[in-house]
């Protein structure tokens, strides 16, 4: 492989694990706000375990239809249909003012988590035929790395800004949400470019016949 396929496939496989650190990320952060969110849009007991179990139902949902998809529309489109799930779902997290717009918050960001799984485990496994077995540790190392720092970060924030407060302010659960956007917006800045040539270096390890079952294709 040159040095230029290298840094490729090092590009991509970067791009897989931001894409898991908003899912990871998610988990840690979600749990952290989603009590305070009952308080004050006055949700009960019953209604904050529909709105949390939606992510878990939403989540292998997923994988299993991206499971199926992934050689008909290819990996380009089901990581951009990641972002774009992931993207919806947090701006409807920050904006939520109730019961729907959590619950459908909480859906869309399942469906992206259980997207990216379906998306990069293929695309790991791909791009690094040699050593497949320690690239994807590698890459789900960021799973709970991310739930370690998004709880991390919603700790530090509560400890820093609503120190001895009951209940914290609507625009600090804001915030904390709104942390996943960076990990996001660092994909996206990426992605562009990057997306659009991930169907080049798979095809080559694929036309060899390097490749597992997932089959790379055109946009």
């Amino acid at each position: 492989m040159t040095s230029t396929s290298a840094i490729q496939r090092n590009k991509l496989f970067v791009a897989s694990c931001l894409a898991l650190l908003v899912t990871s990320l998610s988990f840690g952060i979600r749990a952290g706000v989603l009590n305070d969110q009952g308080v004050i849009y006055h949700l009960n007991a019953s209604q904050l375990g529909t709105i949390a179990a939606t992510a878990f139902w939403g989540f292998p949902l997923a994988i299993i239809i991206g499971g199926f998809v992934v050689d008909i529309i290819g990996m380009k489109k089901l990581l951009v249909s990641a972002f774009v799930f992931h993207l919806l779902g947090i701006l409807l997290t920050i904006f939520a003012n109730g019961y729907w717009t959590l619950f459908l918050s909480t859906l869309l960001i399942g469906i992206a988590n259980g997207t990216v799984e379906a998306a990069c485990n293929p695309l790991v496994a791909s791009l690094y035929t040699d050593n497949k077995t320690t690239k994807l540790n590698h890459f789900h190392l960021w799973f709970p790395a991310g739930i370690v720092l998004g709880t991390l970060i919603v700790f530090a924030l509560n400890s820093v800004l609503a120190s001895g407060l009951a209940v914290r302010p609507e625009w600090l659960l804001r915030v904390e949400v709104a942390v996943m956007l960076i990990p996001e917006i660092a994909l996206r800045r990426v992605g562009p470019g990057l997306l659009g040539r991930i169907v080049a270096p798979v095809r080559r390890l694929w036309e060899r016949g390097e490749t597992g079952n997932a089959t790379p294709r055109d946009p």
